[in-house]
Formats: C-alpha cells, sequence, structure tokens
C-alpha cells in the first residue's frame, strides 16, 4: 500500500477568488503539491483546518506522514511571545493554531513531519521558536528572500549540514563537508530562535536558517518549495521521496 501523507489546506472567504463567493468559505490548496506527493509515491488526503481535537486525534490516527503546506500568511507574532512590529505581517490564527495542535499530536504520535516554507516556521513556533517578523526590517545585510522571478526557478544556494538528515535525503552519499543545492525562495519570514528539539540543517549565504530539523525521529522543514522544483531538479524530488517512503516504512 502507498503510504497516506496528510496535507494541510488553507481557509479563506471565498471573495479571495471571486467578487460572487464573498461570505462563502472554501478550502483550498495549490494542485501542485497534490501532485509531488503522489509522484514520490504517496497517497494524498487533504486536512481541512478544524478546532475539533477529537477530528484531529482521528485523522492523524489513519496517516503515515503529515506535509505542512505554505501559504499567503504568517503566524501570529502573538504564538511566540512578541507584539506585531509591521504591518506586513499578515496572521491567520485559526490556521496556525490548527497545524501547531497537528504538529504537536503527529510529533508525540511518530508520524512523519515535513514543513514546507511557511510550514517549517509553524514547525519551530509550535516547539517553542521564534520568527523574524520580516527579514528586511530585522536582519541588515539579507538577500532578497521574496524573489521576483517565477517561483519554478531558482533564486539562490544554501549548504546543507553533512551531519543532518536531510543531507542523507539529498545526496545519498555521506559526506564530511558541507554541500550547496539552490533553491527557489518566496518569504519575507525565517527561524529566529530554534525551537525545543530542533537543530539546523541548512543556511543561505547571509545565515538566514534555511532548513531545521529534530534530533530525533523524522521531523523537517525546509524554507523553499520543493514541490515547484522536483521535475527538473533531482535533488528535491529526492527529498520528496525521502519523506514519503520514511513515512510509510515505519513509525519513529
Amino acid at each position: 500500500m502507498k503510504p497516506l501523507i496528510g496535507i494541510t489546506a488553507d481557509i479563506d472567504d471565498g471573495i479571495r477568488f471571486c467578487e460572487r463567493y464573498a461570505g462563502k468559505r472554501i478550502v483550498h490548496l495549490w494542485e501542485r503539491y497534490l501532485q509531488a506527493i503522489r509522484d514520490a509515491g504517496g497517497a494524498v488526503v487533504l486536512i481541512a483546518p478544524s478546532e475539533d481535537l477529537e477530528e484531529i486525534n482521528k485523522i492523524l490516527d489513519k496517516l503515515d506522514g503529515l506535509l505542512i503546506s505554505g501559504g499567503a500568511f504568517d503566524i501570529p507574532p502573538w504564538d511566540y511571545g512578541e507584539e506585531t512590529i509591521t504591518d506586513k505581517v499578515k496572521p491567520k490564527p485559526g490556521r496556525s493554531k490548527f497545524e501547531r495542535e497537528l504538529i504537536l499530536k503527529a510529533i508525540k504520535e511518530r508520524v512523519s513531519v515535513l514543513g514546507i516554507c511557511g510550514g517549517e516556521q509553524a514547525i519551530n513556533v509550535a516547539l517553542g521558536g521564534t520568527l523574524y517578523q520580516d527579514l528586511p526590517l530585522q536582519k541588515q545585510s539579507c538577500l532578497a528572500h521574496e524573489q521576483k522571478s517565477e517561483r519554478t526557478q531558482v533564486a539562490h544556494p544554501v549548504e546543507i549540514d553533512p551531519d543532518s538528515l536531510l543531507f542523507r535525503l539529498l545526496f545519498r552519499k555521506p559526506s564530511r563537508n558541507p554541500k550547496s543545492i539552490w533553491v527557489n525562495s518566496t518569504h519575507h519570514q525565517a527561524v529566529k530562535k530554534l525551537g525545543s528539539g530542533l537543530r539546523i540543517s541548512a543556511f543561505a549565504p547571509d545565515q538566514v536558517i534555511e532548513a531545521i530539523e529534530a534530533e530525533q525521529g523524522f521531523v523537517l522543514g525546509v524554507q523553499w518549495h520543493p514541490e515547484l522544483l522536483y521535475p527538473e531538479r533531482i535533488e528535491q524530488f529526492r527529498l520528496l521521496k525521502g519523506f514519503v517512503k520514511f513515512a510509510g516504512r515505519i513509525k519513529i
């Protein structure tokens, strides 16, 4: 049987898509996430935001892996003990709370977790970490992390720690030296203080944290979007394939 991977969906007022849908709540997700997991060998189920903890428990009982997707929103700064410092922060408290509950439950139940872009940030905050609310405002001399080119194109390299799960997924063969890959970049926030039990597995050239992972088990977050890059970049496909394969093999 194919490993069953749950992917978190977003929810918005329908006016985001069409004026005649105003006032109607729509659950949605870019199809690219579904196709990426299917191409990597997984079966897919969408997880709609919910406040029902019993529902969350029942969903996770059925899953082999959990993918926390990205989205056009930010985690509320008050979730990591800060006040909002810029109007560039666009919080979605409901979705953020839902994903935090999912992540913590998944880790407790030893369900494999992959976070993509905002999903990486959600993992970090769920485990007690903090974020830069806006990189251009808070971190001087950093790269332009919101690329203007198509998101299927790469923007900058990241250096991968050779002693990391991420390195093993991307390159397969061990090494004593770091290696770099090129990634896309669509974010204005990033991990600041690491959450409990996490380690850094990749940096951008400006030292912005680009990937984190748990010290134990399969809990991995990447700041880029492998689901947009994998058709042309084999290392990104290895990342997705490794997640699906690991999820289906064992509960760690």
